[in-house]
């Protein structure tokens, strides 16, 4: 995982198949209205420009969106023993 602005990224490959390998990106933002203006930024533009203009699919369908928001959070109380 590495921190990209406000939002901590990874991309990893999930399982590969015969014919075909899952990937999965997980992004952690701060806050909402961080990742709101990310997908309204000329860098969100810029990165999604030529998506679905290649010369070879490189998908095997449309891409999915699936977004959660955090409900319930606990924060580690626990202090370390010197």
């Amino acid at each position: 995982m590495r921190w990209i602005g406000s939002a901590l990224s990874s991309y990893s490959k999930v399982t590969e198949h015969e014919d075909y390998i899952l990937y999965a990106n997980h992004t952690f933002w701060s806050s909402y209205e961080d990742f709101e203006g990310w997908t309204h930024s000329d860098v969100f533009k810029k990165a999604h420009s030529r998506s679905g203009h290649t010369s070879e699919p490189v998908t095997l369908g449309h891409q999915e969106f699936e977004g959660f928001e955090v409900i319930l959070s606990e924060e580690n109380t626990k202090t370390a023993v010197t």
